[in-house]
């Protein structure tokens, strides 16, 4: 009686084990070469797919790519409407006015001019919401901790004690009496103003392409995203020369047989 090779139990005990795992990891890669191929077919067409001209505003697609607030937006009535601060920029009635500005404190106005201040800042525009100047920490006092008016309309800040300014703001000195009144930034607007703003904050949305470009790439599965998608690529090599080593086995194994 003849006895089994050990090299042929051995190479089955391999071709199974092979045999198993060809199918997890063609389960696995699916997913992910679905989503390959198909966003890669979109963006060979994204001409013609308009992927440029078409957006995505989903909520929770706009967080994600840092386009909804991250602070509580600051809303401020003034003589030209409601100005409405979202991170750092600032809208008057949903029409953007300026950029890269500081969390505000209040504004307030007087007969020719609306200040917007921060602590570091004061920024004025005319009473129809027009940009006019910056006022930097160099222009001022000092740090500003808040802003109003006095009984004649005069606006005032506080800054090492009670400062009134004079017409252009260049000017400040010591509120020795009266009462000042001092805004905030926390009044709650109407909601049209403030969906006016958020609006114009987002944009058009996140752009088809970059999403779809972002899906192909693995971007949008954040920094181990691309590292996914390499593994998939390495996935598919393994499925193919698995697949090739296994065919030619079986292939191998019928010539043997009909030559028996």
């Amino acid at each position: 009686m003849m006895s089994r090779s050990p090299y042929k139990h051995g190479g089955n005990h391999l071709q199974r084990l092979l045999h198993r795992w060809h199918r997890r990891i063609g389960v696995a890669a699916a997913l992910l070469v679905l989503l390959l191929a198909s966003t890669g077919i979109m963006l060979s067409h994204a001409v013609g797919l308009r992927l440029n001209e078409r957006a995505f505003d989903a909520p929770w697609l706009l967080a994600l790519y840092h386009i909804e607030p991250v602070l509580s937006p600051r809303a401020m009535p003034s003589p030209a409407g409601w100005l409405i601060w979202i991170d750092s920029h600032l809208y008057l009635d949903g029409k953007p006015v300026a950029d890269d500005l500081a969390e505000p404190i209040g504004a307030v106005a007087n007969d020719s001019l609306i200040a917007i201040a921060n602590h570091e800042q004061l920024l004025l525009l005319t009473l129809s919401g027009e940009l006019l100047e910056r006022i930097d920490r160099s222009s001022l006092p000092g740090p500003i901790t808040a802003i109003g008016n006095d009984a004649q309309g005069m606006i005032a800040i506080r800054s090492e004690g009670r400062l009134l300014a004079s017409a252009d703001l260049l000017q400040w000195q010591p509120a020795t009496s009266g009462a000042i009144r001092w805004a905030n930034a926390d009044t709650a607007p109407p909601q049209a103003s403030l969906n006016k703003a958020l609006t114009a904050f987002r944009g058009k949305g996140v752009s088809a392409s970059r999403v779809i470009g972002d899906l192909h790439s693995g971007r949008f599965l954040g920094r181990f995203g691309p590292w996914l998608m390499d593994a998939s690529a390495i996935a598919l090599i393994v499925l193919a020369c698995s697949g090739l080593w296994m065919w030619w086995k079986q292939r191998h194994r019928h010539r043997a047989s009909r030559h028996r």
